[in-house]
């Protein structure tokens, strides 16, 4: 049978074109892959790490510190615990023998020039640097520091609004999630490194001192990163970077960002912390009172101060704080980190036992310094003081058996300054003894004749 070639085509020929096109079209096909390859890959490597550092580095900033001469001995004992303890080869010689030139890392937390990093990093400090990823560098000024939280706010002028870091919460951290360091480690700027939460709640102990509520991570930390930002999958700061274990590898501790801020928040508006003070000293839970009510954890009320908020809302000696504000308290250091990262004025729910009876009581923390303070004052120094002419406060009693006695005071004797500030006014008294009772400590400047001598008081 014969086929008209120039009308229908025959099986064969159908079947030739037929292949012919699908072979072009295989061939198009592979070359729209070779072509899109390259953008799928690139989807694949932009991973959340990426992007979360992405996000983030443009708010780190590096901070280098150039630092006074200082004696080999601290007379009054305040070294920084975390340089010794942790930060053996944190300091560095200066070129131009202005004593130590330290290397650390901050976080822009407000575009005005607010930087945020630890207290240790400018410790002493007589110039202060603040340089960022595009080479800029200014010259920083301290806003205020609480070497109790090792938190430092510096500010630098800038004719443009910079870029700010996304603080995150740290009440949800989950452990073995991501988090992300990035800082300045031995002088190598904008470092990243990745790990996971650890742990979170942890304690440091350096010398006489306990810091609380770390969180622990294995990203690594190295000096310089202090200052820097631990961030989240999400961008988000979760911690401050903030110190290592010199003898072991992938132990790390960061503050959480919302005992952070709340320092930070402070610092900027008051130039130091305001502590969300109560009223209250209190002890652990004895094995014997515990297994007697059935209870695995809490605090004894020991002492109510009068006119405090505490009394006010009625708690007693005796009574025992299980909780605030949803966290179990196991320790007196417990209490005194939830109550460190709320402000002065906040209002906290207390889970409250005596005996086999429970309640909740509200307790509005003390607002500022007020008169109520003089006879808190009075308690824990065992001394009255009033101003005197010419300014200045003058010890004016001196009770038998209290810190003052122990020390050494007498009627007559001056106080001048309480934790490097002037003493002009009983409300100056008042502020600062309000300002350190979070730090559980003061350090008053007394001049008696012509000798001034400092000596530091407890206030536990």
């Amino acid at each position: 049978m014969a086929y008209d070639r120039g009308g229908a085509r025959g099986p064969g020929e159908y079947n030739h074109a037929m292949i012919a096109r699908h072979r072009r079209s295989c061939a198009l096909f592979a070359l729209a892959l070779v072509v899109a390859a390259p953008a799928a890959t690139s989807g694949l490597r932009r991973s959340p790490v990426v992007a979360a550092v992405e996000k983030i580095a443009p708010a780190v900033v590096n901070i280098a510190a150039a630092e006074r001469d200082t004696p080999d001995q601290d007379p009054f004992g305040l070294v920084d615990p975390f340089a010794d303890e942790y930060f053996r080869d944190f300091y560095h010689p200066s070129p131009r023998g202005q004593g130590a030139a330290s290397l650390g890392s901050g976080l822009v937390v407000d575009g005005r020039g607010y930087v945020l990093t630890n207290e240790h990093v400018i410790l002493r400090a007589a110039r202060i640097k603040v340089l960022f990823a595009d080479r800029r560098e200014f010259e920083a000024q301290v806003i205020g520091t609480d070497p109790d939280s090792d938190i430092a706010v510096l500010k630098i002028d800038t004719p443009v609004k910079l870029q700010v870091a996304t603080l995150g919460t740290s009440t949800d951290l989950m452990i073995g999630e991501t988090v992300i360091a990035i800082g300045n480690p031995y002088g190598l700027s904008q470092t990243v490194t990745t790990g996971v939460v650890s742990a979170v709640d942890r304690s440091i102990t350096s010398g006489n001192r306990q810091y609380a509520d770390f969180v622990q991570t294995d990203a690594s930390i190295n000096p310089g990163n202090s200052g820097g930002p631990l961030v989240n999958i999400d961008g988000e700061v979760v911690g401050i970077n903030t110190a290592i274990y010199n003898d072991a590898r992938g132990i790390g501790f960061a503050i959480p960002i919302d005992r952070a801020r709340r320092v930070m928040d402070d610092l900027m508006r008051y130039g130091s912390v305001l502590p969300a003070w109560i009223g209250v000293e209190v002890q652990a839970l004895g094995g014997g009172t515990a297994g007697t009510l059935g209870l695995d954890h809490g605090v004894v009320v020991t002492h109510v101060y009068a006119k405090t908020p505490a009394a006010a809302s009625g708690l007693g000696e005796g009574d025992i704080l299980l909780s605030v504000e949803g966290q179990l308290l196991a320790s007196p250091s417990d209490l005194d980190s939830a109550l460190a990262r709320r402000a002065a004025g906040s209002k906290l729910k207390f889970d409250v036992a005596r005996g086999h009876n429970r309640r909740v009581v509200a307790v509005r923390a003390l607002e500022g310094p007020s008169a109520i303070l003089d006879g808190v004052a009075e308690t824990l120094t065992g001394m009255k003081v009033k101003m005197r002419d010419g300014g200045g406060l003058v010890v004016t009693e001196v009770s038998e058996r209290g810190r003052a006695a122990a020390q050494r005071l007498k009627a007559g004797d001056v106080l001048y300054e309480a934790n490097g500030h002037k003493l002009a006014t009983l409300d100056d008294y008042r502020e600062a003894f309000f300002r350190a009772l979070g730090a559980k400590s003061i350090l008053l400047l007394v001049r008696r004749d012509t000798y001034g001598v400092y000596l530091p008081f407890s206030l536990r």
